[in-house]
């Protein structure tokens, strides 16, 4: 009886935290693009992923959500720090899961969006060249659209 209540509370615990996991995805990936007008909402979306173990897709959105934080911080030498920081955490990610499309897509929308001073553009044309070789795997119709709508600007 003890064994099968220990099982029991195993699986779960697993279901739990793929249930969460996919849950707070889903919210960050709703809010991704709110966060590069709404101040709050990327600061919430940076402090929810902070507080957390996270996977490298996480990882990825948080760098994304850092280097998008970087508009919003005052001093210059700041900004640049904040930005290198979220920087460093996308590209990790995309080296841990280098076929992962939206890793990919989350890096060629900071880079095309980043200030050219900032040199951040090295990869644009290979996660381009991923992107359109790889979108038809995408299964998420919101996340396929964002793509396409980022390939074709």
């Amino acid at each position: 009886m003890m064994k099968n209540t220990v099982v029991l509370l195993f699986f779960g615990l697993i279901l739990y935290s793929q249930t969460a996991f996919g849950q707070n995805i889903n919210y960050i990936r709703a809010n991704y693009e709110k966060a590069t007008t709404d101040k709050t909402v990327c600061q919430s979306l940076i402090k929810d992923l902070g507080n957390e173990k996270i996977s490298n897709l996480e990882l990825a959105y948080l760098g994304a959500l850092e280097t998008i934080w970087a508009k919003y911080v005052g001093n210059p030498f700041s900004k640049l720090s904040t930005f290198n920081k979220g920087k460093e955490k996308l590209e990790k990610a995309v080296k841990n899961a280098p076929d992962n499309l939206e890793i990919r897509y989350l890096r060629l929308s900071v880079q095309k969006n980043a200030p050219s001073i900032l040199g951040y553009d090295k990869a644009i044309k290979t996660d381009v060249e991923f992107l359109r070789k790889n979108i038809g795997r995408v299964e998420l119709a919101a996340l396929r659209n964002r793509i396409e709508q980022l390939l074709k600007g």
